[in-house]
């Protein structure tokens, strides 16, 4: 919500300011800024009125699942507004979400980096299925390639070392959270995905005798 702005930890030190707004069983954080460092020893209690100390890197939509979410701390909006993500590139990236659609006719559009217990990030059309999480078209962040954190990555792959992984599944509870990438930064590199993997499965057969 616009005037509930939050300094959000998540499981596995993972630091965020933003629009913090409950739906469902996730939590949302809009215009999320990572906080990188405190620059301050009075702790991170202090920076709920103090935005000039912290190193902060722009991470965009951060979309996590309640069980990932160890506390939030209220903030001066005044203070912190003008160091959050700009409200017009917010509601751009936003749209991402809103252009969803479950017509198979049309491109999917749910497009994540997803942070995933045991350090692995990988990045795809993401989709929940039951207890689980799939992503398909599927690449491991191997390296992010930017000092600016792995939220830098969802505008802009490029500077990333990416390797294809097709297709992945994992159960709900190894998620901890995740980052709404552009769809126009990042189909080209998930059609490239889908390519190799269909090559793949060509040269070692039929689709039936390929585990996916």
């Amino acid at each position: 919500m616009k005037d509930d702005i939050r300094i959000v930890v998540l499981d596995k030190g993972f630091i965020f300011c933003g629009e913090y707004e409950q739906r469902g069983d996730r939590i949302l954080v809009r215009r999320a800024v990572n906080i990188k460092k405190y620059g301050t020893e009075k702790g991170l209690g202090s920076l709920r009125a103090d935005p000039e100390s912290p190193t902060l890197n722009a991470w965009g939509i951060i979309d996590a699942p309640k069980k990932s979410e160890i506390l939030t701390i209220y903030c001066n909006k005044e203070k912190w507004e003008p160091h959050l993500i700009p409200v017009v590139q917010d509601d751009k990236e936003f749209r991402y979400i809103d252009e969803q659609t479950d017509d198979p006719s049309k491109e999917r559009q749910d497009m994540r980096i997803v942070i995933l217990d045991k350090g692995f990030v990988v990045a795809g059309d993401y989709e929940h299925i039951g207890d689980r999480i799939v992503v398909d078209n599927c690449v491991n962040l191997r390296r992010y390639g930017t000092e600016e954190g792995i939220g830098y990555l969802r505008n802009d792959p490029s500077p990333a070392d990416l390797d294809n992984w097709g297709l992945v599944d994992a159960p709900h509870d190894a998620e901890i959270f995740t980052i709404y990438m552009d769809p126009v930064a990042w189909r080209p590199i998930m059609n490239g995905v889908a390519e190799e993997q269909e090559t793949v499965m060509a040269e070692s057969g039929s689709e039936e005798d390929v585990d996916l």
